[in-house]
């Protein structure tokens, strides 16, 4: 008598291979990341939170810690700060907000006015500071790209763009719709759209990942917590409103 095979034994070693499988994958992704976030708390520790800084300044710090000279190769990945403004103002502003963010999203529309009325005066500098939100990695990820393709004029445009709506402050958004979306930024903001989507999908390689991890290292080094936090020369804004926000500048600037 022929034996009958066991297709619900062979079902089930399937399914654990492709377990293990997924296990692995995922386990070796966070390891990444984890990588990428401790490297960042470590060379942060040599870093002025409070000033604007170059790639020079990152540099610097990154060789101090690893005790070695970066490659040209790793140099030319390095984002520096996101900032508008002049660089000799009396006045700076450092920014952490997530797109993802919805008190962020909703005070952006007079923070766009604040920026625009004071942007010859006083320096504004923006960091990301991910709250780990359904759409936090994707939007912030997003800003950068548009960064590292078309500039920092180009990162500010797409600022807006994310800010434009309240979609990615609540549930994930499928991959489909955020595909489209951001496609649709890029091309409002003037983007060649094949290399903004090239530099999404290698963030973890082109160094869009380690600014992202350093800006919530820096962060969390100047002790925030959440988003949205302006400090205006160096001291924390406590009032969170169009108010608020202008008091500080004007304030800072009077001394």
């Amino acid at each position: 008598m022929k034996e009958k095979f066991n297709w619900r034994a062979l079902v089930i070693v399937v399914l654990i291979v492709a377990v293990v499988g997924l296990v692995i994958y995922a386990s070796k992704n966070s390891n990444q990341t984890t990588d990428v976030e401790t490297q960042a708390k470590e060379y942060v520790k040599n870093i002025d939170e409070k000033k604007l800084l170059t790639k020079d300044d990152i540099v610097k710090a990154e060789e101090k810690t690893l005790g070695l000279k970066l490659t040209s190769d790793e140099k030319s990945k390095i984002i520096d700060d996101n900032y508008t403004g002049p660089t000799d103002a009396k006045v700076t502003v450092i920014m952490y907000e997530d797109f993802a963010c919805a008190h962020c999203q909703s005070l952006n529309t007079y923070v766009d006015k604040i920026i625009d009325n004071y942007k010859d005066k006083v320096l504004f500098i923006k960091r990301d500071f991910s709250l780990g939100y359904p759409n936090s990695l994707a939007t912030l990820t997003v800003g950068e790209a548009a960064r590292k393709v078309g500039g920092k004029d180009a990162y500010w445009k797409m600022n807006t763009q994310l800010f434009s709506t309240d979609m990615w402050t609540g549930q994930s958004v499928d991959d489909k719709t955020r595909s489209e979306t951001f496609n649709k930024y890029a091309k409002a903001v003037g983007l060649n759209q094949d290399k903004f989507n090239d530099a999404l999908s290698s963030y973890e390689e082109n160094g869009i990942a380690d600014k992202m991890a350093r800006d919530k290292a820096l962060g969390e080094k100047a002790g925030v917590t959440g988003t949205p936090t302006w400090f205006v020369n160096n001291k924390q804004v406590d009032k969170l409103t169009d108010a608020g926000f202008r008091d500080a500048i004007e304030d800072a600037l009077k001394k």
